[in-house]
């Protein structure tokens, strides 16, 4: 009869609204419906889109259909709790669990995903997968991910990319915050990527400091490292390496300037050394890391001037001790 069709007519029209949140919120749009099914499907599609933008509950787009409205502010949620390295499917009595539906929990997860992707610069084919389930929370994880890499290298060349996109910019200054929060070991935001990646950078440094390369350690675990994560420490390396030629201004010297300053201070140990004081001391006390490439290029340099070759003291700098050891043949050279 004429009520059962109409009925079963209403049926498929929100079925179709059903699938277009459903699509929508694993990034997909396979609107193959006409009339009133397909104005539903895309009803919804446009209002899921209208939740993970952030736009207002009272806009035309998300009143179309308030259901997948939600599912998209579910999926935008996910996207800023991701920018503070928050996973609410992980909390038990978040709302989450307490109240989002199955399409909501699945529009968060998968916009988890996406982000997670992008942070990792789709990396994996796992990763490029994952980046296909919401654009938008993949290019704010790569937005981190970029913040990153150029915090890695000394600079800050992406950020003007950023500027039209103030979330994505948020996003990219915050992960360069980080890296050198992890890069100054102050503990702040320690669980996140960059905090982790600054951390490797620093290793860097420290390992300079005793004239260790974890590249060359079978048992440092460096090759199981993020690709980012070695090139921070190798370029905290290298530019450590600069300072110790007293290089300030080159572009090696300008990857990490935290590490070229602790280059710096070795060649100024060794410098002091070579000139029988440790005139500059005090002026790296403040500093561990500074102190101590102060500290061990002296060593290094004593190792050489009395000819103590593969000794402790010796292997801390090579550069300084082979600066004591012309120092002795001088010596000996003028008697």
């Amino acid at each position: 009869n004429a009520d059962a069709r109409l009925n079963s007519t209403a049926n498929e029209v929100g079925q179709a609204a059903y699938n277009g949140a459903e699509d929508a919120l694993a990034g997909n749009d396979n609107n193959n419906y006409s009339g009133d099914k397909q104005i539903a499907y895309a009803n919804a599609q446009t209002a899921y889109t209208a939740g993970l933008t952030g736009q207002a509950a009272t806009t035309q787009l998300a009143i179309n259909n308030p259901v997948a409205y939600k599912v998209g502010l579910a999926a935008q949620k996910a996207i800023t709790d991701s920018d503070s390295n928050i996973n609410e499917a992980k909390v038990t009595d978040s709302a989450y669990h307490k109240s989002f539906s199955q399409q909501q929990q699945a529009a968060y997860d998968n916009a988890v995903k996406a982000y997670q992707a992008g942070s990792d610069d789709n990396y994996t084919e796992q990763d490029q997968k994952a980046a296909k389930l919401n654009a938008v929370a993949n290019k704010a994880g790569y937005a981190e991910f970029a913040g990153i890499v150029d915090a890695s290298y000394g600079n800050h060349n992406n950020q003007n990319y950023y500027a039209n996109n103030s979330h994505e910019l948020k996003v990219y200054n915050s992960a360069q915050s980080d890296f050198f929060n992890g890069l100054q070991n102050n503990g702040q935001n320690s669980s996140t990527t960059g905090y982790d990646v600054g951390q490797a950078a620093r290793q860097g440094i420290e390992d300079s400091n005793t004239n260790t390369n974890a590249a060359n350690e079978p048992n440092s675990g460096y090759n199981d490292w993020h690709p980012i994560k070695q090139a921070a420490y190798k370029n905290a390396q290298t530019a450590y390496q600069a300072g110790l030629k007293n290089d300030a201004s080159s572009a090696d010297a300008q990857l990490n300037q935290m590490a070229n300053t602790a280059g710096l201070a070795a060649y100024q140990g060794a410098t002091d050394a070579a000139a029988g004081n440790q005139a500059n001391q005090a002026n790296y006390a403040k500093d561990s890391i500074n102190s101590t490439a102060y500290t061990n290029a002296q060593k290094a340099y004593t190792a050489g001037l009395y000819v103590h070759p593969n000794t402790a003291d010796a292997r801390l700098n090579p550069t300084a001790y082979n600066v004591g050891v012309a120092a002795r043949q001088e010596i000996t050279d003028s008697i």
